[in-house]
């Protein structure tokens, strides 16, 4: 049985050479996943009005890649960041108490206190600058959640973008194939919309 345009177009990319290492281990893996699925051609057809063509399909996986690598690498800096943030601003309190003692005892010269209140501010006030770019920006992450809340958010605009309409159960299957889970579901990715939105005003 012939497999429909779309399958057939993942199943020769997901095979072919990658000597040149264009795609990932986990891109392949991902490919491999999408390629297997059931809803594969399904999705495209939707999102592209069943007309199938080659160079859009080729859009269609690199968005879907990129979203992916996109959301794991936001979802990575993020919880790095958000450590710093936190150590930030939870040493500048001490670092104050420490050297108001040190004042009071004085092992150190009012110069000097002012000196040290000067850093230990700088220090507190770098805690806001590391913040994300407010696309990539998702405080909660309940097992896995922000990758797949990011990866909602990137893939829907994209995908919006090139076909002029929302695609929010297209996009919340191409998650559950991203990041090999289920339960995803359109909400979800308005949900991530929404919230993406609030941010910007």
């Amino acid at each position: 049985m012939k497999n429909p345009p779309f399958k057939q177009f993942l199943l020769e990319l997901a095979a072919a050479d990658n000597s040149d290492h264009w795609f990932s281990e986990t891109d392949i893996a991902h490919l491999k996943r999408w390629r297997d699925d059931v809803k594969a051609d399904k999705i495209y057809k939707k999102i592209f009005d069943g007309k199938f063509d080659s160079a859009y399909a080729l859009v269609l996986i690199t968005v879907t890649l990129q979203s992916r690598h996109l959301a794991e690498r936001g979802d990575n800096i993020q919880a790095k960041w958000a450590a710093l943030a936190r150590k930030a601003r939870k040493r500048a309190p001490q670092a104050r108490k420490i050297a108001r003692k040190e004042l009071e005892n004085s092992e150190i010269t009012p110069d000097t206190f002012k000196s040290y209140m000067l850093h230990i501010n700088r220090l507190a006030s770098m805690a806001k600058f590391l913040d994300l770019d407010r696309v990539l920006t998702v405080r909660s992450d309940k097992k896995g959640s922000r990758r797949r809340t990011l990866f909602c958010r990137l893939l829907s605009n994209k995908i919006h973008s090139i076909s002029g309409q929302w695609h929010d159960t297209e996009v919340a299957e191409l998650c559950e194939i991203a990041f090999d889970c289920g339960d995803v579901t359109d909400e979800m990715v308005r949900a991530a919309r929404r919230d993406f939105t609030r941010k910007k005003r």
